[in-house]
């Protein structure tokens, strides 16, 4: 492909079970493939990938680093929203303030993300993302106001009030979740206690 078709990109997936980067010492990827590092399976989603006292973090980001480093053309699946979450909400605002910057800091020159039925629950974390993955330096706190000025009318005030406090409530709580990490329908249980309902 690269001989006949030097333009062209192949996009190839470092996912789940292939996250990992390839243990050969001599290998890098040839330039013309864009590496989509996918921010998913064995990541904890509470923790920003900056936070080194998650015991899920570091051994995760120490791929992505090896991946950044060695890739011409690097991309971020990071995902705003979590399937199988029972359509609850999955506040994650917290920690795209800190992940977007880090994202652009090691080269990443593309944000890949997905949707599901139940797009209302994530509205917030796709907005973030979106003005983040353009300037990592825009004020957060504002981009909240903004997003719920924006989609809630005169229920503005409510609607933000709302989204900070389950923002709060989970950037406090100190346990983990992610497919890989822990099993999510015990994290619903945590993360979700009595008095977050």
């Amino acid at each position: 492909v690269k001989k006949y078709y030097p333009k062209v990109r192949i996009r190839v997936e470092a996912y789940a079970e292939y996250l990992r980067y390839p243990l050969d010492p001599l290998y890098k990827p040839e330039d013309n493939l864009a590496i989509i590092f996918a921010t998913h399976i064995h990541n904890c989603h509470n923790h920003s990938v900056i936070d080194k006292t998650c015991p899920y973090v570091p051994k995760y980001m120490n791929e992505y680093y090896k991946w950044a480093a060695n890739t011409k053309h690097f991309h971020v699946y990071a995902y705003e929203c979590l399937n199988g979450w029972a359509q609850l909400p999955w506040p994650m605002v917290h920690i795209l303030k800190e992940d977007m910057p880090e994202y652009h800091r090691t080269g990443a020159e593309q944000f890949i993300t997905q949707t599901f039925f139940h797009n209302q629950s994530y509205a917030l974390n796709y907005y973030v993302a979106s003005k983040l993955a353009w300037d990592t330096s825009l004020d957060v706190d504002y981009l909240i106001s903004d997003f719920c000025k924006k989609s809630y009318g005169k229920a503005a005030q409510a609607m933000e009030k709302y989204h900070r406090f389950i923002e709060n409530s989970w950037e406090n709580n100190p346990n983990h979740v992610a497919y890989k990490t822990e099993v999510i329908p015990v994290s619903i249980v945590k993360f979700f206690p009595p008095d977050v309902i």
